[in-house]
Protein backbone atom coordinates (compact mmCIF):
# COMPACT_ATOMS: atom_id res chain seq x y z
CA UNK A 1 0.00 0.00 0.00
CA UNK A 2 1.25 3.49 -0.89
CA UNK A 3 0.38 6.88 0.54
CA UNK A 4 0.38 8.76 -2.79
CA UNK A 5 -3.06 9.18 -4.25
CA UNK A 6 -4.79 7.51 -1.32
CA UNK A 7 -8.51 8.06 -1.41
CA UNK A 8 -10.78 8.21 1.58
CA UNK A 9 -12.11 4.84 2.72
CA UNK A 10 -15.27 5.46 4.68
CA UNK A 11 -16.22 2.82 7.20
CA UNK A 12 -20.02 2.64 7.36
CA UNK A 13 -21.47 0.21 9.88
CA UNK A 14 -25.20 -0.09 10.55
CA UNK A 15 -26.19 1.02 14.05
CA UNK A 16 -29.32 1.09 16.18
CA UNK A 17 -31.06 4.35 15.38
CA UNK A 18 -33.61 5.93 17.71
CA UNK A 19 -36.76 7.62 16.48
CA UNK A 20 -35.65 10.91 18.03
CA UNK A 21 -34.16 13.21 15.39
CA UNK A 22 -30.67 14.47 16.20
CA UNK A 23 -29.45 18.01 15.57
CA UNK A 24 -27.53 18.35 12.32
CA UNK A 25 -25.90 21.15 10.39
CA UNK A 26 -24.09 21.73 7.15
CA UNK A 27 -20.55 20.66 6.38
CA UNK A 28 -17.48 22.80 7.12
CA UNK A 29 -17.04 25.49 4.47
CA UNK A 30 -13.52 26.81 5.05
CA UNK A 31 -10.21 25.65 6.49
CA UNK A 32 -8.39 28.61 8.09
CA UNK A 33 -4.64 28.21 8.52
CA UNK A 34 -2.81 30.83 10.65
CA UNK A 35 0.44 31.93 9.01
CA UNK A 36 1.75 34.73 11.23
CA UNK A 37 0.58 37.03 13.98
CA UNK A 38 -2.85 36.78 15.60
CA UNK A 39 -5.84 35.08 13.95
CA UNK A 40 -9.25 35.02 15.65
CA UNK A 41 -12.63 33.46 14.90
CA UNK A 42 -16.15 33.57 16.29
CA UNK A 43 -19.36 31.64 15.77
CA UNK A 44 -22.38 33.85 15.26
CA UNK A 45 -22.56 36.44 18.03
CA UNK A 46 -20.11 34.66 20.34
CA UNK A 47 -16.89 36.30 21.50
CA UNK A 48 -13.74 36.22 19.40
CA UNK A 49 -11.25 33.45 20.23
CA UNK A 50 -7.68 32.85 19.10
CA UNK A 51 -6.84 30.38 16.33
CA UNK A 52 -3.53 28.62 16.99
CA UNK A 53 -3.87 25.66 14.59
CA UNK A 54 -5.85 24.91 11.42
CA UNK A 55 -9.50 25.72 12.14
CA UNK A 56 -12.60 24.56 10.23
CA UNK A 57 -15.30 27.19 9.75
CA UNK A 58 -19.02 26.64 9.20
CA UNK A 59 -21.79 28.94 8.05
CA UNK A 60 -22.23 31.96 10.41
CA UNK A 61 -18.55 31.83 11.45
CA UNK A 62 -16.31 34.89 11.12
CA UNK A 63 -12.52 35.08 10.91
CA UNK A 64 -10.20 38.06 11.34
CA UNK A 65 -6.53 38.95 11.34
CA UNK A 66 -4.93 41.56 13.57
CA UNK A 67 -1.73 43.60 13.29
CA UNK A 68 1.06 42.03 11.22
CA UNK A 69 -1.07 38.91 10.79
CA UNK A 70 -2.13 36.74 7.88
CA UNK A 71 -3.96 33.49 7.26
CA UNK A 72 -4.73 31.20 4.35
CA UNK A 73 -8.41 30.41 3.83
CA UNK A 74 -9.20 27.23 1.90
CA UNK A 75 -12.67 26.93 0.39
CA UNK A 76 -13.44 23.23 0.70
CA UNK A 77 -16.12 23.14 -2.01
CA UNK A 78 -13.63 23.75 -4.82
CA UNK A 79 -10.28 23.21 -3.04
CA UNK A 80 -9.04 26.74 -3.70
CA UNK A 81 -7.36 29.10 -1.26
CA UNK A 82 -6.60 32.79 -0.79
CA UNK A 83 -4.48 34.89 1.58
CA UNK A 84 -6.32 36.98 4.19
CA UNK A 85 -4.16 40.04 4.86
CA UNK A 86 -3.53 41.90 8.13
CA UNK A 87 -6.43 43.85 9.69
CA UNK A 88 -8.96 41.93 7.61
CA UNK A 89 -12.21 40.19 8.47
CA UNK A 90 -14.31 37.69 6.55
CA UNK A 91 -17.64 35.97 7.16
CA UNK A 92 -18.87 32.57 6.01
CA UNK A 93 -22.17 33.13 4.22
CA UNK A 94 -23.80 30.16 2.56
CA UNK A 95 -20.92 28.36 0.86
CA UNK A 96 -18.83 31.48 0.26
CA UNK A 97 -16.22 33.66 1.96
CA UNK A 98 -17.32 37.30 2.15
CA UNK A 99 -14.69 39.92 3.04
CA UNK A 100 -16.24 42.62 5.26
CA UNK A 101 -13.02 44.48 6.05
CA UNK A 102 -9.51 44.59 4.61
CA UNK A 103 -8.24 42.45 1.75
CA UNK A 104 -8.14 38.87 0.53
CA UNK A 105 -5.76 37.87 -2.27
CA UNK A 106 -6.32 36.02 -5.51
CA UNK A 107 -7.49 32.41 -5.32
CA UNK A 108 -5.11 29.52 -5.95
CA UNK A 109 -5.66 25.80 -6.49
CA UNK A 110 -4.76 23.67 -3.46
CA UNK A 111 -4.56 20.25 -5.22
CA UNK A 112 -5.05 18.50 -1.88
CA UNK A 113 -6.98 15.25 -2.41
CA UNK A 114 -7.36 14.55 1.31
CA UNK A 115 -8.75 18.02 1.98
CA UNK A 116 -11.08 17.84 -1.01
CA UNK A 117 -12.86 14.79 0.46
CA UNK A 118 -13.38 16.24 3.94
CA UNK A 119 -16.81 17.78 3.30
CA UNK A 120 -18.14 14.51 1.87
CA UNK A 121 -16.78 12.65 4.86
CA UNK A 122 -18.48 15.10 7.23
CA UNK A 123 -21.82 14.60 5.46
CA UNK A 124 -21.46 10.84 5.99
CA UNK A 125 -20.57 11.40 9.64
CA UNK A 126 -23.87 13.25 10.19
CA UNK A 127 -25.68 9.91 9.75
CA UNK A 128 -24.27 8.67 13.05
CA UNK A 129 -25.35 11.47 15.43
CA UNK A 130 -28.64 9.90 16.58
CA UNK A 131 -28.40 6.56 18.41
CA UNK A 132 -29.57 4.84 21.55
CA UNK A 133 -27.38 3.17 24.14
CA UNK A 134 -27.44 -0.61 24.41
CA UNK A 135 -28.17 -2.49 27.60
CA UNK A 136 -25.29 -3.16 30.02
CA UNK A 137 -23.52 -6.50 29.74
CA UNK A 138 -24.36 -7.14 26.12
CA UNK A 139 -22.10 -10.00 25.01
CA UNK A 140 -22.42 -9.21 21.28
CA UNK A 141 -19.05 -7.75 20.26
CA UNK A 142 -18.85 -6.61 16.65
CA UNK A 143 -15.43 -5.13 15.86
CA UNK A 144 -14.44 -3.49 12.59
CA UNK A 145 -14.89 -5.77 9.58
CA UNK A 146 -11.51 -4.69 8.24
CA UNK A 147 -8.72 -3.07 10.19
CA UNK A 148 -4.97 -2.50 9.95
CA UNK A 149 -2.28 -2.63 12.62
CA UNK A 150 1.48 -2.09 12.51
CA UNK A 151 4.53 -2.15 14.72
CA UNK A 152 3.86 1.52 15.51
CA UNK A 153 0.12 1.00 16.00
CA UNK A 154 -0.35 -2.56 17.36
CA UNK A 155 -3.52 -2.05 19.43
CA UNK A 156 -6.96 -3.46 18.76
CA UNK A 157 -10.00 -2.03 20.53
CA UNK A 158 -13.52 -3.33 20.96
CA UNK A 159 -16.60 -2.84 23.08
CA UNK A 160 -16.36 -3.64 26.79
CA UNK A 161 -19.20 -6.16 26.85
CA UNK A 162 -19.32 -6.31 30.66
CA UNK A 163 -16.85 -5.37 33.45
CA UNK A 164 -16.39 -9.04 34.42
CA UNK A 165 -16.25 -10.63 30.97
CA UNK A 166 -12.96 -11.81 29.46
CA UNK A 167 -12.15 -12.37 25.80
CA UNK A 168 -10.36 -14.71 23.46
CA UNK A 169 -8.78 -12.97 20.47
CA UNK A 170 -7.81 -15.20 17.55
CA UNK A 171 -5.63 -13.80 14.77
CA UNK A 172 -4.74 -16.32 12.11
CA UNK A 173 -3.40 -19.36 13.97
CA UNK A 174 -2.53 -17.36 17.12
CA UNK A 175 -4.82 -17.05 20.12
CA UNK A 176 -4.61 -14.45 22.91
CA UNK A 177 -6.44 -14.45 26.25
CA UNK A 178 -7.60 -10.94 27.18
CA UNK A 179 -8.61 -10.28 30.82
CA UNK A 180 -11.71 -8.31 31.88
CA UNK A 181 -11.45 -4.56 31.35
CA UNK A 182 -13.34 -3.63 34.51
CA UNK A 183 -15.04 -0.24 34.20
CA UNK A 184 -12.93 0.91 31.22
CA UNK A 185 -14.97 2.46 28.42
CA UNK A 186 -13.46 0.03 25.89
CA UNK A 187 -11.09 -2.94 25.68
CA UNK A 188 -7.55 -2.40 24.37
CA UNK A 189 -5.12 -5.13 23.47
CA UNK A 190 -1.70 -4.77 21.84
CA UNK A 191 -1.17 -7.60 19.36
CA UNK A 192 2.36 -8.94 18.95
CA UNK A 193 4.23 -11.58 17.01
CA UNK A 194 2.69 -10.93 13.58
CA UNK A 195 4.51 -10.38 10.31
CA UNK A 196 3.22 -8.17 7.51
CA UNK A 197 0.26 -9.60 5.64
CA UNK A 198 -3.46 -10.29 5.89
CA UNK A 199 -5.09 -12.37 8.64
CA UNK A 200 -8.56 -13.42 9.73
CA UNK A 201 -9.45 -12.40 13.27
CA UNK A 202 -12.33 -12.84 15.68
CA UNK A 203 -13.19 -11.92 19.26
CA UNK A 204 -15.04 -14.33 21.54
CA UNK A 205 -16.67 -13.26 24.81
CA UNK A 206 -16.25 -15.42 27.92
CA UNK A 207 -17.69 -15.43 31.41
CA UNK A 208 -15.58 -17.42 33.90
CA UNK A 209 -14.30 -19.63 31.10
CA UNK A 210 -17.67 -20.23 29.46
CA UNK A 211 -18.08 -18.91 25.93
CA UNK A 212 -21.01 -16.50 25.76
CA UNK A 213 -20.52 -15.26 22.23
CA UNK A 214 -18.55 -16.41 19.20
CA UNK A 215 -19.03 -14.63 15.84
CA UNK A 216 -20.29 -16.67 12.91
CA UNK A 217 -17.64 -15.24 10.62
CA UNK A 218 -14.21 -13.72 11.00
CA UNK A 219 -13.08 -10.19 10.18
CA UNK A 220 -9.96 -9.09 8.31
CA UNK A 221 -6.78 -7.73 9.89
CA UNK A 222 -3.84 -6.42 7.86
CA UNK A 223 -0.42 -5.96 9.45
CA UNK A 224 1.25 -3.10 7.58
CA UNK A 225 4.85 -3.53 6.48
CA UNK A 226 7.67 -1.28 7.75
CA UNK A 227 8.18 0.50 4.42
CA UNK A 228 4.56 1.67 4.32
CA UNK A 229 4.78 2.68 7.99
CA UNK A 230 7.82 4.84 7.25
CA UNK A 231 6.08 6.46 4.29
CA UNK A 232 3.01 7.09 6.44
CA UNK A 233 5.07 8.74 9.17
CA UNK A 234 6.61 11.10 6.62
CA UNK A 235 3.20 11.99 5.19
CA UNK A 236 1.74 12.68 8.65
CA UNK A 237 4.59 15.07 9.43
CA UNK A 238 3.59 17.17 6.41
CA UNK A 239 0.00 17.85 7.56
CA UNK A 240 0.70 20.81 9.88
CA UNK A 241 -0.53 18.90 12.93
CA UNK A 242 -4.09 19.10 11.55
CA UNK A 243 -5.63 16.15 13.36
CA UNK A 244 -8.56 15.88 10.94
CA UNK A 245 -6.28 15.47 7.95
CA UNK A 246 -3.99 13.16 9.94
CA UNK A 247 -6.92 11.00 11.04
CA UNK A 248 -8.23 10.91 7.48
CA UNK A 249 -4.89 9.65 6.21
CA UNK A 250 -4.75 6.98 8.92
CA UNK A 251 -8.30 5.89 8.10
CA UNK A 252 -7.41 5.59 4.41
CA UNK A 253 -5.08 2.75 5.45
CA UNK A 254 -7.71 1.28 7.82
CA UNK A 255 -5.60 2.38 10.80
CA UNK A 256 -8.84 3.16 12.57
CA UNK A 257 -7.60 3.02 16.15
CA UNK A 258 -4.83 5.65 16.01
CA UNK A 259 -7.35 7.83 14.14
CA UNK A 260 -9.84 7.31 16.98
CA UNK A 261 -7.17 8.22 19.53
CA UNK A 262 -6.44 11.48 17.67
CA UNK A 263 -10.12 12.42 17.73
CA UNK A 264 -10.54 11.52 21.40
CA UNK A 265 -7.50 13.49 22.50
CA UNK A 266 -8.54 16.49 20.40
CA UNK A 267 -12.12 16.74 21.67
CA UNK A 268 -11.12 16.14 25.27
CA UNK A 269 -9.07 19.34 25.01
CA UNK A 270 -11.17 21.34 22.52
CA UNK A 271 -14.84 21.19 23.48
CA UNK A 272 -15.41 24.47 21.61
CA UNK A 273 -14.91 22.57 18.34
CA UNK A 274 -18.13 20.64 18.85
CA UNK A 275 -19.19 21.25 15.24
CA UNK A 276 -16.50 18.78 14.13
CA UNK A 277 -17.50 16.10 16.67
CA UNK A 278 -19.39 13.95 14.10
CA UNK A 279 -15.97 12.69 12.95
CA UNK A 280 -15.41 11.15 16.41
CA UNK A 281 -18.96 9.80 16.47
CA UNK A 282 -18.45 8.09 13.11
CA UNK A 283 -15.12 6.71 14.30
CA UNK A 284 -16.83 5.03 17.25
CA UNK A 285 -19.48 3.61 14.89
CA UNK A 286 -16.87 2.18 12.54
CA UNK A 287 -15.23 0.30 15.42
CA UNK A 288 -18.51 -1.13 16.75
CA UNK A 289 -18.38 1.00 19.92
CA UNK A 290 -22.09 1.73 19.99
CA UNK A 291 -22.32 2.89 23.62
CA UNK A 292 -19.50 5.40 23.21
CA UNK A 293 -21.06 6.51 19.93
CA UNK A 294 -24.38 7.08 21.70
CA UNK A 295 -22.74 9.04 24.54
CA UNK A 296 -20.81 11.22 22.11
CA UNK A 297 -23.89 11.85 19.94
CA UNK A 298 -25.82 12.89 23.04
CA UNK A 299 -23.04 15.30 24.02
CA UNK A 300 -22.88 16.71 20.48
CA UNK A 301 -26.62 17.39 20.40
CA UNK A 302 -26.64 18.82 23.93
CA UNK A 303 -23.83 21.29 23.19
CA UNK A 304 -25.48 22.35 19.95
CA UNK A 305 -28.80 22.89 21.70
CA UNK A 306 -27.24 25.38 24.00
Amino acid sequence: MKIKGLQLLLCSIMILVSTQQGWAQGSPIVRAVPLEGTLEYKKGDNNWAAVTRPKYLFETYSIRTLENSSARLVLLSDNTSALLSAYSEAEIRGSSIVVVRGEMGETEDENNTILASLSTKFENAQRFITVRRQSPCDEMVRPANAISLSNEYPELVWKNACPTYSYRLTVGSSSFDVPPAGEADLVRYAVSGLGSGEYEYKIEVLDRGRTLYSPRSSSTLVWIDDATSTELSTALDQLDNDIFLMADLLESLNLLIPALDLYREFFNSNTEDNDMRPFLIMSYAGLGLQDLQADEARLYNMLNDG
